[in-house]
């Protein structure tokens, strides 16, 4: 027997009959099953030879579903294989030791599976021989390997994971045995002994060979927990080069890459996974750079490949004490929910007719998390997912208006585009065209996201579907004449500050990020710590000239200086940590000759530019 079908208590029709059904088991049951899924496979490919039936129908089948039975094999020799029918896009196989690929298939993580990842080895793998995986696996071809310990949502190990011992000890008696890997070799796959103890020689088989199986997953976060977009490669792996991760990479170790993805629940990609695209124009410009993978290649090195095959395909392997960057993956775990690709979430949008796109942003750069000096401008952000919702998908051009200003930004100008204020900001659009707020002939101007793919314009109707990015302006500081502010009551005759006048209100108590934001929604800044100690914000209001005021003043990483509201209380300064609660005070400066706030009170330029924190408003 090669494989086995359907056949206990399968209701059919009843013969000379033609309303009355019957219930039969047996091969009577099973053949026709398997009959038909082979009319399947020929319905589709009406070419196909007996042989690539036969072994499509092998490649499709799913091992361990039959119960636990000594070496995956029946008492007579028939292997343990149930008949599933081939997806409905499938490739031909000529041979069942040459399947193609499984494709999308259900991933689970070790804390799903219950299995310990901290038995042996690395903390973020762990490993087993039968439990969650219907026995042992017995002999298999390394296909057949493979698509065992897919069944249930793990995968094969690598070699460095075998050698790692992450599945010693899990049964099966595989601990003397020679086990399948999942890394290839000049001849095949890698095997290596179950346990270390056993020792730890290798050997290269190829992939027809018969070898047991021990199976490995990972732990840490789903895609759906780390919030990241599936359906770029395969509909079940995300990834990303930022987003939750605490920032870029930067050039790191291979151990390091992998320490820096596990430390956010996810892991290095696979070299497969970089060669889908899954991480492809998810930021920090990694697109054309040559990004680690978890996959280990020749000589104990792993393989390293381009964010982006558009910047090549070649695929190297390196020492891991070699210095690259990282972009990280993760999976989607199947539950009862279907995964979606990366559609936008329904949004509702305003049917008002158009009103004009804004130039200045509702939130500056700083208040919406953008880093306005990766590319253009410094005085200009741009972003495509973070802070917006997700992706936008394709909009008209209204609804990319209403997308981006929902967000507290605004459409980006067509030569803010063209200087690649969004470039690399994620969700793949860096090779898509893209609405601008530039209007033309016919409506408005769409050019790429991202100059390396070229300048190209085209002009398009409002109402033509088109994706977005958006851009944000880095925080305006207006004069202390357009803020209403008295610069001459104490201190420098140049600088004003205010508790709630122009401010909304008091600030109450925050922490030094929400102090800084609390100023700037008002067009101001912090004060710095010497204008609090020259009381340009004594006696304004909320009694906070006897509590402690946050300053823009730096004391160390992470650290502010604080002073309280008025000199007369005597208290010396403070250096404190960005997280503490204080009260917030704000400073402007009277224009200069070229109309710029150009000092911030303690001899050094004003953050934010040549405008300190931005171009402020022309004097009266």
């Amino acid at each position: 027997v090669d494989i086995y079908g359907p056949g206990s208590k399968i209701v059919s029709v009843k013969t000379g009959s033609a309303t009355e059904y019957v219930s039969y088991s047996g091969t009577s049951m099973a053949c026709p099953h398997t009959a038909g899924t082979a009319a399947l496979v020929l319905q589709a490919e009406a070419s196909a030879t007996p042989q690539q039936v036969a072994s499509t129908l092998l490649c499709s089948s799913v091992p361990g579903l039959l119960g636990k039975v000594e070496n995956n094999v029946w008492a007579d020799g028939s292997p343990r294989l149930m008949l599933q029918a081939p997806k409905k896009s499938f490739t031909l196989s000529d041979s069942p030791e040459t399947c193609a690929p499984a494709g999308s298939r259900k991933v689970r993580l070790c804390e799903s599976l219950g299995w310990d990842a901290k038995r042996f080895g690395r903390p973020g793998v762990c490993g087993e021989s039968d439990d969650g995986l219907g026995g042992c696996s017995g002999l298999l071809s390394h296909v057949q390997a493979e698509r065992f310990c897919e069944a249930s949502g793990a995968r094969l190990c690598s070699l460095p994971e075998l050698l790692n011992d992450e599945t010693r000890g899990t049964g099966c008696q595989y601990d003397y045995e020679k086990l399948w890997s999942s890394t290839a070799c000049a001849g095949g796959f890698s095997l290596a002994k179950g346990s270390s103890a056993q020792g730890a020689s290798t050997d290269c088989v190829g992939a027809e060979k018969k070898n047991f199986a021990r199976c490995c997953a990972s732990t840490g976060k789903s895609c759906q927990e780390l919030g990241w977009p599936i359906g770029r490669g395969s509909p079940m792996i995300c990834g990303a080069s930022d987003g939750g991760l605490g920032g870029c990479s930067g050039l790191l170790s291979h151990d390091e890459a992998q320490t820096f993805c596990e430390a956010s629940g996810a892991r290095l990609c696979s070299v497969t996974e970089l060669g889908d695209g899954e991480t492809i124009g998810t930021g920090c410009g990694y697109d054309s750079e040559n990004v680690w993978s978890g996959t280990p290649c020749s000589s104990g090195g792993f393989s390293v490949a381009r964010g982006n095959s558009a910047f090549g395909t070649d695929i190297i392997c390196e020492a891991g004490a070699t210095k690259h960057v990282a972009r990280c993956c993760a999976s989607f775990e199947e539950t009862n929910v279907v995964p979606q690709t990366p559609s936008p979430t329904p949004r509702q949008f305003s049917a008002e007719p158009p009103s004009p796109s804004p130039t200045k942003s509702i939130a500056s750069c700083k208040a919406l998390g953008w880093d306005p000096e990766k590319f253009g401008n410094p005085e200009v952000c741009g972003e495509s997912d973070a802070g917006l919702g997700g992706c936008s998908g394709r909009l008209t051009h209204d609804e990319a208006k209403q997308f981006c200003e929902a967000g507290g930004a605004r459409l980006c100008s067509l030569p803010e585009l063209q200087d690649d204020e969004t470039r690399g900001t994620g969700c793949g659009y860096d090779t898509t065209m893209l609405w601008s707020a530039s209007e033309c002939a016919v409506g408005f101007s769409l050019t790429k996201g991202s100059s390396a793919q070229g300048l190209t314009t085209s002009c398009e109707e409002a109402s033509s579907p088109n994706f977005v990015r958006c851009c944000a302006d880095a925080p305006t500081l207006m004069s202390c004449g357009s803020l209403g502010w008295n610069p001459e009551k104490f201190g420098n005759p140049e600088v004003c500050g205010e508790s709630d006048t122009g401010l909304g209100g008091c600030s109450g108590f925050l922490g030094h990020d929400e102090a800084e934001l609390f100023c700037e929604a008002g067009g101001a800044r912090l004060c710095s710590l010497q204008e609090l100690a020259d009381d340009e914000t004594r006696g304004t209001g909320c009694g906070y000239d006897f509590e402690q005021v946050w300053s823009a003043t730096s004391c160390g990483p992470g650290l502010f200086s604080t002073a309280m509201g008025s000199s007369s209380s005597g208290k010396p300064a403070a250096c404190e940590a960005g997280t503490v609660k204080r009260a917030a005070r704000c400073c402007s400066r009277i224009a200069t000759a070229g109309g710029v706030d150009t000092n911030d009170g303690d001899g050094t330029p004003a953050v934010g530019g040549p405008g300190g924190l931005g171009t402020p408003d022309p004097l009266p």
